[in-house]
């Protein structure tokens, strides 16, 4: 079998070379596995468990994270998380850690039909599986935290970034209440004793009002009463998170009316509410906070967009200031500014610190960086953390307290992890090649290695050069159509479906994967044309030789133990990844690509988009190994293949971005907002095409493999809500 240097690893060539590769891979996979693992636990300081339970037909997943040695006389403040849309609980596994490590409870949640979690019939408000205004299991989750005995249930808090977003202002508006504790007394003096008060007399002290009116035995009862109503305000959630979306992506923004002493008025909910945005963040102006973008910045739009409910008289919030509300809504235009606030401390302003316990808290902070970028972004966990330590009044240990041992906000290391996480993940796609080049060893799929065909082509071949043009204006083309440029005649983001494949009952995932799938689709087709055209335009180029040297034409028995061996590598990159992902609690992911343990559900899912996705990679193999160059070598010409499979994607993204910067505008592309793993998994695969062609001789490998790591991450990161259908 033919042998070649891989990176700096001297060779292929033998058995021994093979396992010594191999055995590289595996102990980098462990050794940055255990290092992440220690960060995530914070020494062992943090304990992790998997927990799951069920409530309504359907099982509910998520990540536990508590102090060592916790027990029921503990009572500590907890934090729940909900990630957002097309991707699992994992995303957000930076903000638990960080929270973790500074002594709060914290239930990382996978939504129903998202990760491993399970799709009841309906959820805690009666809709439907993957309604987009719902709690999708995060209320219940809610109520199996406040179960925890050694959770303190006056203080507990939310945060959910974009979809995840919507789901904590659901639960703030199932557990929250609009009414003050003083409308509930009020209401309790109207309706338990039957006294008439004006609309004037509700805004009145409950307590002087009982005095006026109750008698001596009645003003018992009415202790009482009151003794419960406290006991409902005190546990209500205290504050939310919306971080990646706006006062209409989250209900506990609304604004409600309701009846006092049989009054109509107007009221907030009585929770701290704050939202973390990124100033480039593509939802800002269509889904997040309906703002005119023609008019507005996306700076301009949210401030303005967010006035109403800081309650300030001039029609725009101060960037990153926060404001004291009056819920009750009397006065809407008096909201204080309490300033910066990351220069706020409940214990240094008392101002702030009655804010925070009178839960009236309003603003919005803005962070240089996009949707996705939210949970990769070291600035907005500082927020995030910060927010939830003022709200909740902890650090390890309650703020104030001498005895606490606090930690900065602006101290994090959460990112560290994650780079361990993508090492981990880069030798587990490294080790496909030995285990490949091991397998392809023995007698039983020997036969299925060839030499591969001599090159063909040289730098100086035009046709090639202009395939590669019409390749990259393809990809271009793809990530815009597919991607939807921001034309409100006709983008519409709430939309579900993508412009080019519609989802349905054999393609069951979300938007996420389904325009990644558009785009390869566009890109597929533009390939077939170019070598169509050039093979009959050059003699040398036939598309016959194109097919003849790929090995396209291959016999069904070798294709079928390619594919034994295909999935023979990936079970045992996925027998890695079920070993640290139980024993360390890790996984392989960097950002929005990752790789989790399956249920059943998800892997069939996963097998059907598998399906549709080996015609594409056999496609865009033969496009790639057809490439080679008879004066270049074999290193620079893969490099050279592997930049132009991504190259158009990348120009589309930085120059969007520069758009973005340069205009103070959200992005005017969707396609990045769910898929900038493209960035990152297109030339891996690319990269695994070549290597495992000059491996085996022919493109069916590295299709196979391609179609199976990409199945396996989409079915591990995507909403599986539509596999009911």
């Amino acid at each position: 079998m033919k042998g070649e240097k891989i990176g700096f690893w001297k060779t292929l060539k033998t058995t021994k070379g093979a396992w010594k590769l191999l055995a590289v891979c595996l102990a980098v996979i462990i050794v940055f596995s255990c290092i992440g693992a220690l960060m995530a636990h914070s020494g062992t300081k943090v304990v992790i468990r998997n927990i799951s339970f069920d409530k309504r037909g359907a099982v509910l997943t998520a990540e536990l994270y508590t102090p060592r040695h916790v027990s029921a006389e503990d009572n500590l403040p907890a934090v729940l998380l909900a990630h957002g849309g097309g991707v699992s609980n994992g995303v957000m596994g930076g903000f638990a850690q960080e929270l973790a490590r500074r002594g709060f409870v914290v239930l990382n949640v996978n939504a129903y039909g998202a990760g491993t979690s399970e799709n009841p019939p309906t959820d805690e408000t009666g809709a439907a599986p993957g309604a987009l205004w719902s709690p999708r299991g995060l209320h219940d989750a809610y109520e199996y935290l406040c179960s925890l005995e050694y959770v303190d249930k006056t203080r507990i808090a939310v945060g959910g970034h974009s979809m995840g977003n919507i789901r904590t202002g659901c639960v703030g508006a199932m557990d929250g209440c609009w009414m003050t504790l003083n409308d509930m007394l009020v209401n309790d003096l109207y309706e338990v004793f039957g006294i008439e008060l004006t609309e004037e007399q509700i805004y009145e002290d409950a307590d002087k009002l009982a005095e006026q009116y109750l008698n001596e035995d009645q003003m018992v009862y009415y202790t009482a009463l009151k003794a419960e109503k406290e006991e409902i305000w005190n546990n209500r959630i205290k504050g939310v998170a919306g971080i990646g979306g706006g006062d209409k992506a989250n209900r506990s923004m609304d604004i409600q009316t309701i009846t006092v002493a049989g009054h109509e008025v107007q009221r907030m909910l009585n929770a701290n509410v704050l939202m973390f945005n990124g100033r480039y963040d593509e939802n800002n102006a269509e889904m997040s906070y309906f703002y005119d973008s023609a008019k507005y910045t996306s700076t301009e739009g949210i401030l303005h967009a967010i006035a109403p409910y800081c309650q300030v008289a001039s029609g725009r919030a101060e960037e990153g200031h926060v404001y004291a509300t009056d819920t009750t809504m009397r006065t809407t235009d008096k909201g204080v500014d309490l300033g910066y606030f990351r220069d706020l401390s409940v214990t240094d302003d008392p101002v702030f610190a009655e804010a925070v316990k009178n839960t009236c808290l309003r603003g919005t902070l803005i962070v240089n960086e996009t949707h996705s970028q939210n949970f990769l972004s070291t600035e907005t966990t500082q927020n995030v953390v910060k927010f939830f330590e003022q709200t909740l009044g902890y650090n390890n240990g309650d703020l104030g307290d001498p005895s606490a041992d606090p930690i900065p906000y602006t101290n994090i290391i959460w990112l560290w992890r994650e780079v361990t996480s993508a090492i981990a993940m880069f030798a587990m796609w490294a080790m496909l090649f030995p285990m490949a080049v091991l397998l392809l060893n023995t007698p039983f799929f020997a036969e299925i290695v060839s030499e591969p065909a001599p090159a063909r082509i040289s730098k100086k071949d035009k046709g090639y050069w202009l395939m590669c043009l019409v390749y990259t204006l393809a990809a271009i083309f793809g990530v815009l159509y597919v991607g939807g440029i921001r034309d409100r005649s006709w983008s519409d983001i709430l939309s579900p479906h993508p412009r080019i494949l519609p989802r349905g009952w054999f393609l069951p995932f979300d938007v996420g994967p389904l325009r990644v799938l558009g785009w390869m689709l566009i890109v597929s087709i533009a390939i077939v044309i170019c070598l169509v055209v050039n093979g009959l335009v050059n003699k040398k180029a036939s598309l016959k030789a194109y097919l003849e040297d790929t090995k396209l034409k291959f016999p069904l028995a070798k294709i079928c133990k390619t594919y034994l061996l295909a999935l023979i590598i990936i079970s045992i990159s996925y027998i890695i990844l079920e070993f640290i992902n139980r024993v360390l609690f890790v996984d392989y992911r960097f950002w929005m690509a990752g790789y989790e343990i399956l249920d059943p559900s998800r892997a069939f899912g996963g097998i059907r988009f598998m399906i549709v996705l080996l015609p594409l990679y056999l496609i865009s193999g033969v496009f790639i190994n057809s490439g080679r160059m008879t004066d270049m070598s074999e290193g620079k010409n893969t490099a050279l293949n592997v930049f132009i499979s991504v190259f158009g994607m990348l120009l589309v993204a930085i120059v969007m971005y520069a758009i973005s910067v340069t205009c103070d505008i959200p992005t005017p592309c969707y396609f990045f907002c769910t898929n900038f793993a493209a960035v990152l998994l297109v030339p891996v695969t690319a990269y695994i095409s070549r290597k495992m062609y000059n491996i085996t001789g022919n493109v069916w490998l590295g299709a196979i493999t391609n179609a199976m790591l990409i199945s396996w991450l989409w079915a591990s990161m995507t909403d599986t809500t539509q596999l009911m259908r």
